[in-house]
């Protein structure tokens, strides 16, 4: 439960030894279950995915997604949920973006990469992951902040590794508490 950043409030182990129970705040309910589920293999591996950037890498991992996800679903009970997709000006926020076409529909919402974040990193879905495929310095500056949050990030973007040293050193810690 700790490694799903959900805080445990009380915990009692049976006489018997074969079961623990154990208590969290109702709203971290949904998260714990999927959460203790996962790490026993009893429910689907769900990641809840955020794509920033709809270039030639952006736009093939979105199509390579949609293409495979349901053979991953079926052979491996790996669940990919795409829930957010932006660019720089623009983006989609959703339970489970379908299409690669999602720029044309009416659910495109002005960029703000707070609320994006906020969204993929839904309580009620285990496991978070950002994929930025942008050279975008903007983005990177957010990295030790999702780190911090427990959102796992992807990505190809160098600029994050190869800035001042002390925010190299910041997001190295950061992903070692995560």
């Amino acid at each position: 439960l700790a490694n799903g950043g959900i805080s445990v409030r009380a915990m009692a182990q049976g006489s018997s030894e074969h079961n623990v129970s154990v208590v969290v705040d109702s709203k971290h309910e949904s998260r714990a279950l999927r959460t203790a589920h996962s790490a026993f293999y009893l429910s689907d591996q769900t990641l809840s995915i955020g794509i920033i950037g709809s270039g030639v890498v952006g736009s093939a991992l979105i199509r390579q997604i949609l293409h495979q996800r349901k053979s991953l679903k079926e052979r491996m009970g790996v669940d990919l949920r795409v829930t957010g997709l932006t660019t720089s000006k623009k983006m989609s926020l959703s339970t489970d973006i379908e299409s690669d076409d999602w720029l044309n529909t009416e659910s495109v919402l002005d960029a703000d990469l707070d609320a994006f974040a906020a969204h993929v990193n839904d309580p009620s879905l285990p496991n978070a992951v950002i994929v930025d495929c942008t050279a975008s310095e903007v983005v990177t500056e957010k990295y030790e902040e999702w780190l911090n949050k427990g959102i796992h990030i992807v990505t190809p973007n160098k600029k994050a590794n190869s800035g001042p040293y002390p925010t190299y050193l910041a997001l190295r810690q950061a992903m070692s508490s995560a």
